[in-house]
């Protein structure tokens, strides 16, 4: 969906899947607009590729478990990137820290 043909990640159509799929302007993506992605950008008879794309965004869900139910689109390029697992590592250190005082 945010990648061409070629595998290099294009910051157009990322843009283009939030502004297709974004229903009521959320600033990112709940369950129902992501079931809406899947199936509009799924190939015809790809079994394997829908079942890919299910679990690889099921991953992203679970990695980013949003409070609201939605994951900001922030979130997700920070997923694209790399850059959440420093956020994610962050997090978790200031979590045990709290616990340990």
């Amino acid at each position: 969906m945010s990648y061409d043909a070629e595998g290099r990640f294009s910051p157009q159509n990322f843009e283009n899947l939030f502004a297709k799929y974004d229903v009521g302007d959320k600033g990112g993506l709940d369950l129902l607009d992501l079931a809406r992605a899947l199936k509009g950008q799924r190939f015809a008879f790809d079994f394997f590729g829908w079942s890919a794309a299910f679990l690889e965004w099921l991953a992203v869900y679970l990695l980013l478990w949003p409070e609201d139910g939605v994951m900001r689109k922030e979130d997700i390029r920070r997923v694209f990137d790399g850059s959440i697992f420093q956020q994610k590592a962050d997090e978790y250190a200031e979590e045990c820290a709290r616990q340990d005082m």
